[in-house]
């Protein structure tokens, strides 16, 4: 499989990068940083994984960075995926992968640009599918919980992580090696019939309340 990475570098999109390789894929791993036009010239892949963006803490009157947020995590996929599809990069068939956030479809305090922006990616991936599906180009989403990472630790205090963790069944947090299977799986011909749907990977926390 031929796959392209954006984010190859963060914790989630390094995960994914490693595994593909060791599975024997072609990973092409490319960053924002490097603009809407990754160096792909010729390349035609037969996956693509957006795992790059943007975290910040704000409230909705407190907003100096919501378009900065909503371009890194929203407005930055659509236009790689224009060129992408522009330039004949993407495969036929072909699967997209965006790594979302639980905070799709959940809120938290403080949260305001990213809840908003992860909010709209679920649009995203039900417009991408709307019109391109039928072409053979099929988009997922992937919604992460609370990973077991150096991000987490620096984003959450030790007594939220510990919390998140006795609110969870498995009584664990979700690894990056975890993480990594299900998004190859779904950038995968093996999860044919997985079509436009966002799939929430956190071990049971969203769905889990101890009373």
């Amino acid at each position: 499989m031929r796959i392209l990475i954006f984010g190859g570098t963060g914790t989630i999109g390094s995960a994914c990068a490693d595994l593909a390789t060791e599975l024997g894929h072609a990973v092409t791993i490319a960053s924002r940083s490097e603009g809407d036009h990754p160096p792909v010239s010729g390349k035609q892949f037969d996956a693509v994984v957006w795992a790059q963006g943007q975290n910040v803490s704000d409230t909705a009157v407190s907003t100096e960075k919501f378009a900065e947020v909503m371009d890194a995590n929203v407005t930055f996929i659509v236009r790689s995926f224009q060129n992408l599809q522009q330039g004949g990069n993407l495969a036929n068939p072909s699967r997209l992968v965006l790594v979302s956030s639980i905070w799709q479809n959940l809120s938290r305090e403080n949260k305001f640009s990213y809840i908003v922006s992860k909010s709209a990616l679920n649009g995203v991936v039900n417009a991408f599918t709307a019109d391109f599906a039928r072409h053979g180009i099929v988009t997922n989403a992937v919604l992460p919980g609370v990973v077991e990472s150096p991000m987490t630790t620096k984003n959450l205090t030790p007594s939220q992580i510990a919390n998140v963790t006795s609110q969870t069944p498995t009584k664990s947090l979700v690894g990056t090696d975890e993480l990594a299977k299900i998004i190859l799986w779904l950038a995968s011909p093996e999860s044919s019939g997985i079509v436009g749907q966002s799939i929430t990977v956190d071990n049971g926390w969203s769905n889990f309340r101890e009373i």
